[in-house]
C-alpha cells in the first residue's frame, strides 16, 4: 500500500526523537556532550554520517556488533546532534529516514545480508565495520590495525616455530611452506590486512602474537609486529 502524506507525517514525527537518541547513544561514545556550536557539515561529512547511521541501523535491526564507527571521524565527542546547525540536523533527519527505509520489516533479511556482505569481515567495500553477534572480543578490546608488513602466520605456535627454525635452510623452508600452505596450517597474511592482537607470548629469542584476522574463527600465530 502506498504511503500517504499523513503517514509520512506520522513517520517523521515518530522517528524525530528516535533520530536524536540514535545520534546521541549510538554514534559517539567518547567524552562529554559539547556546547552547541552550530556546525554545518560538509557534503563528505554528511556521507560519512550516512554510513554511520546505516551501520548503527544494521546493528540494531540485524543483531550485529559494531567494530568501527565512522561518525567518530567527524566528531569524537558524545553527540554530533548537539554540535551541528539546524540545517545539518534537518539533513541528518532526512538521511536517517532514508536509511531506515532499507530496514523495514519486509526488506530486513535482504538489507541485513547486504550490510554483512559490504561491511562484514569478508567485505566488498573498503571498511570492515560489522562483526557477528557471537564474535568474541579480544582481551582488553585491542583495536584492529592494518598490518604494515606481509608475514607468515600459523594456526599452531609450534608450526610457526618450525618455520622460524628452518630460516637458514632455504630448500627445507620452501618445502615446509608449500606443505603447510596446502594443508592450511600456515598462510601468508598480506600487508594491509586488518589484524588485532588476541594475546602475546615471550619465547625467549622471539616474541609471538596471536592475531585475529578477518574471516578466521580462531587466532593465528605470527611474529609480534606491535611491540
Amino acid at each position: 500500500m502506498p504511503l500517504t502524506r499523513r503517514t509520512h507525517s506520522k513517520i517523521g514525527y515518530r522517528f524525530h526523537r528516535w533520530i536524536a537518541l540514535t545520534l546521541l547513544c549510538f554514534s559517539m561514545m567518547a567524552g562529554a556532550v559539547s556546547a552547541q556550536t552550530n556546525r554545518t557539515l560538509s557534503a563528505s561529512e554528511l556521507e560519512t554520517a550516512r554510513l554511520g547511521i546505516y551501520l548503527r541501523l544494521a546493528v540494531e535491526r540485524c543483531g550485529y556488533k559494531l567494530r568501527y564507527n565512522p561518525i567518530k571521524s567527524i566528531y569524537p565527542g558524545a553527540s554530533l546532534w548537539d554540535v551541528v546547525s539546524s540545517e545539518s540536523k534537518k539533513l541528518l533527519t532526512d538521511i536517517t529516514l532514508q536509511e531506515m527505509s532499507k530496514f523495514v520489516a519486509a526488506a530486513r533479511p535482504g538489507a541485513c545480508s547486504a550490510a554483512w556482505d559490504d561491511y562484514g569481515p569478508q567485505k566488498r567495500k573498503g571498511i570492515w565495520a560489522l562483526m557477528a553477534a557471537d564474535e568474541p572480543e579480544p582481551p582488553g578490546r585491542h583495536p584492529s590495525l592494518a598490518s604494515q608488513y606481509s608475514f607468515i602466520a600459523c594456526k599452531d605456535l609450534k608450526d610457526f616455530q618450525t618455520y622460524l627454525g628452518l630460516a637458514n635452510d632455504k630448500a627445507a623452508l620452501i618445502d615446509y611452506l608449500e606443505r603447510s600452505y596446502k594443508n592450511g596450517s600456515c598462510e601468508r597474511i598480506a600487508a594491509g590486512t586488518e589484524i588485532s592482537i588476541d594475546r602475546r607470548q615471550d619465547g625467549g629469542k622471539h616474541r609471538y602474537a596471536c592475531y585475529r584476522v578477518p574471516g578466521h574463527r580462531e587466532c593465528v600465530w605470527g611474529p609480534d609486529l606491535f611491540r
